[in-house]
């Protein structure tokens, strides 16, 4: 018990610490550079192009918050959620989400406190903090996997408009409302970023950077290479269309070959849960020995671990790459 509520006052501590800022104050000055460092790299090009008013709906910039800025939005993971925040389209800024993981840890350590265990708190604080990381890696994921899955139907209606004798960027504008979102919403923010100075394939390199899609990938190098060599584009989004059309058929074939081992692997992690809660409804004394106080409690952490490394196992045996 005391070295639970010991860890829980560090953890409230470091969070109280982090709220205030009282390790490093961060200035006023160079605002707009500041607002964009809070984001990826791929951005300075904006900044070094003189464009001060991109994305000022996300240019939210916790000066209040200076710790989590040097202490993690820096670094490595605080590029990885930059990132990942930029893939999911969502507008909140790395140090905010940050603050929410860490409060997440902080809730943990709260309910381990009220249990009176240390292995309680030692097993909920990373879970807490860890579980809005995955949520956000989802999110990023889905829309990506939407994105790529629209390629195919971008090019069709690109390809059309070119045909029609569309330019490259009426194309696209002409097209923007008729892609359904999220592939609508990175067409409008390319053309919103040609309108602020970029050209048009700096912006579709940005939007390749961001998306991480290898369908978007050929088509942007299909473009840029046009725009270096010249030479009539149609042909060759046609080409890399049905390219794309062939590859995401093959990726779905793929899911349907593996999706009874995609079952296993979620049955085999559920059942010993849904068997324990079922134990516990019916007879609850059988079942919390388990849950005793000393070293006993090892075997249902232990467990748990197992099952966890279990499913992350059949996950990356059934992740085939196309």
């Amino acid at each position: 018990m005391t070295l639970s509520l010991l860890f829980g006052f560090l953890v409230a501590t470091l969070v109280l610490m982090i709220f205030f800022g009282v390790w490093r104050l961060l200035g006023p000055a160079e605002e707009m550079e500041a607002r964009l460092s809070d984001y990826e790299t791929d951005y300075d090009i904006f900044y070094i192009a003189g464009i001060t008013d991109l994305r000022e709906h996300k240019t939210r910039d916790p000066y209040a918050l200076p710790i989590i800025k040097s202490m993690f939005v820096k670094g490595a993971f605080g590029k990885t959620i930059a990132h990942l925040l930029s893939q999911a389209n969502w507008s909140i800024n790395p140090s905010e989400y940050i603050l929410i993981m860490i409060i997440g840890a902080m809730i943990g350590a709260g309910i381990g406190i009220l249990r009176g265990s240390l292995l309680y708190t030692v097993l909920l604080v990373p879970t807490f903090f860890f579980l809005p990381y995955f949520y956000l890696k989802n999110s990023a994921n889905k829309r990506r996997q939407a994105i790529a899955g629209q390629t195919a139907e971008l090019l069709k209606f690109l390809t059309g408009a070119l045909r029609a004798g569309f330019g490259l960027s009426q194309a696209l504008e002409s097209i923007a409302d008729q892609l359904p979102s999220p592939m609508s919403d990175e067409i409008q923010q390319v053309l919103q970023t040609v309108r602020l100075g970029l050209s048009l394939p700096e912006a579709l390199t940005l939007m390749a950077q961001r998306v991480q899609s290898d369908e978007l990938d050929m088509l942007v190098v299909a473009i840029n290479v046009q725009y270096e060599t010249g030479g009539n584009l149609a042909p060759t989004l046609d080409s890399i269309g049905k390219t794309i059309q062939d590859r995401l058929q093959i990726k779905r074939e793929i899911r349907a070959l593996t999706a009874q081992q995609r079952m296993s692997g979620y049955i085999l992690a559920l059942l010993p849960i849904g068997l324990a809660i079922f134990m516990y409804i019916a007879n609850p004394n059988y079942i919390m020995r388990l849950f005793a106080p000393g070293w006993v409690r090892i075997l249902p952490a232990s467990a748990l671990l197992m099952m966890l490394m279990g499913f992350l196992v059949i996950r990356k045996i059934i992740e085939i790459e196309v």
